[in-house]
């Protein structure tokens, strides 16, 4: 019995497209743009510049990657509000920071979150954050250069 998309023969070509359109994007939020274990949020918490914004506060460091990558790391409290909330800022903030041109610059940044923001609507929330990303890298990058 045939699929509708013309038989396996044709369901494996459309997976091996898409896994072919998966690798070749440019902008995917890799593990090599993570902050992933304990030792690295520890070394971002250590001596690190910080800027502190209504919604986040950012801490950034000269990173220890080889391949000159800007990471990221995410805090999110349990103060900030249920799973959900919490996984929606940082979808929020991996979206910004993806759409972003500041992957490389060496740099490793922790994104802590505010539980300031809760007081908001998640539109405002979302605005927000937004408003201080990209005051964040503005500044950011006017104290790198």
């Amino acid at each position: 019995m045939l699929s509708r998309a013309g038989g396996p023969r044709a369901e494996k070509d459309w997976r091996l497209k898409f896994l072919e359109n998966k690798a070749t994007k440019t902008n995917c939020y890799l593990k090599k743009y993570r902050l992933l274990s304990k030792a690295d949020f520890d070394f971002m918490k250590a001596d690190a510049q910080r800027s502190d914004f209504f919604s986040m506060r950012v801490y950034y460091k000269k990173g220890l990657s080889a391949n000159g990558c800007t990471r990221i790391g995410i805090s999110v409290s349990k103060r900030v509000g249920n799973a959900v909330k919490r996984n929606r800022i940082k979808r929020l903030i991996r979206e910004f920071f993806r759409k972003s041109s500041q992957k490389m610059n060496g740099y490793d940044l922790l994104f802590s979150v505010s539980n300031k923001i809760m007081n908001y609507s998640a539109e405002k929330r979302e605005q927000f954050l937004q408003r201080d990303f990209i005051s964040f890298f503005n500044s950011f990058l006017r104290r790198i250069e």
